[in-house]
């Protein structure tokens, strides 16, 4: 037996339309509904790849005492699910980790790769071999001042809102190695009173089975009464709303962006709109950009003339270093290894853009 559990806000007229489209109930009954059709989300490249090579490199050296470098890829990424990361990254990822004032490694005159100081003192800590942790906790500070802590899973920039306490604050600066987010109060004040992103990623088609349960009529046995009473409040907000034609939705000072992509998209269009001078953050259907109007938006959205390479976009990414180890590892390394997890988007960003375009 398959129990979900949803938790669902009180809506009143003043609320977001988000929450009158009752997205978490949509959510369900569309994960069901892929399960039912035996859909599995597919294998994706793990953003962790650069961390977990490194760890495993380090942890084959303690145990062999050295090793060639061509042998140490060999055996970690070539070939196996580590393959990813190719001989021109691995041997960046090396030298990063030989550079002065890093000393994870060492090499002697006959090229064997050994532990250097920093690399002795890492190995031999008990939480070593521990390489899966939880989120880590990001310090916020406004003006000099600390504002608290938080976790940070999603891509931010420069741009980028975020939420605490109650307010909004706009991204200033992210100093990824301290851990850092400088942020200044963003005008809009009090937070929009949505949930932008549930707990974990959306995959593109679970977004499209979402849009295609608010178009759809039937009613599933297995909702109980209230569940059925949301699906109906979250479809009639669809057609109240006519999100079977409008992309872009006003929400007080603010605009939803509706994309029916993924988190994945989503991320890849939040930072074209930070490039572009807007800011805003990723929702669980699209993108809402604050302190706009959809005429504001629409003229943004106009002037670009195509989605930029992947590349480009990477040096707007701020929040880069968030497995274990990448502290360790070269930031330009860090930035093409995101490039390249999020080329495959590029497609899906470009044909959103030329959807928005006739909006």
């Amino acid at each position: 037996m398959l129990r979900i559990y949803v938790r669902e806000k009180h809506v009143d007229p003043d609320s977001d339309p988000l929450d009158h489209l009752r997205l978490p109930t949509v959510r369900a009954q569309a994960a069901v509904q892929l399960l039912l059709e035996q859909f599995v989300e597919p294998p994706v490249v793990d953003p962790s790849l650069a961390t977990v090579v490194l760890h495993q490199t380090l942890s084959v050296i303690v145990e062999r005492g050295g090793a060639q470098a061509a042998n140490l890829y060999r055996l970690i990424c070539a070939p196996g699910p580590l393959a990813d990361l190719t001989k021109a990254d691995y041997a960046e990822l090396l030298r990063g980790a030989a550079a002065p004032g890093v000393a994870l490694i060492e090499q002697a005159p006959d090229g064997t790769i050994m532990l250097g100081a920093q690399g002795e003192w890492l190995t031999s800590g008990r939480d070593f071999y521990a390489i899966f942790e939880s989120d880590e906790e990001w310090r916020l500070v406004a003006g000099g001042r600390l504002l608290g802590t938080i976790p940070l899973s999603n891509v931010i920039g420069v741009g980028s809102i975020i939420g605490f306490a109650g307010r909004r604050w706009r991204v200033t600066a992210v100093d990824d190695r301290a851990k850092v987010v400088e942020v200044v109060s963003h005008p809009a004040g009090r937070l929009p009173k949505f949930d932008r992103l549930s707990t974990e990623p959306i995959h593109d088609r679970l977004a499209r089975e979402m849009r295609s349960v608010l178009c759809g009529t039937d009613i599933p046995p297995y909702l109980d009464r209230e569940a059925r009473s949301l699906l109906a409040e979250g479809r009639a907000a669809y057609a109240a709303f006519d999100l079977r034609h409008e992309m872009l939705l006003s929400s007080g000072r603010d605009t939803h962006v509706f994309t029916w992509q993924g988190t994945a998209v989503n991320s890849v269009l939040s930072i074209l709109f930070i490039a572009a001078g807007l800011e805003c953050e990723v929702n669980d259907v699209g993108v809402t950009v604050a302190d706009s109007d959809p005429d504001e938006v629409r003229a943004v959205v106009k002037g670009l003339q195509a989605c930029p390479p992947i590349e480009d976009l990477a040096d707007f990414v701020g929040n880069l270093r968030l497995a274990k180890y990448d502290d360790y590892v070269p930031e330009p390394l860090l930035r093409r290894l995101w490039a390249r997890r999020n080329a495959a988007t590029r497609p899906e960003a470009q044909q959103v853009l030329q959807m928005l375009r006739g909006a």
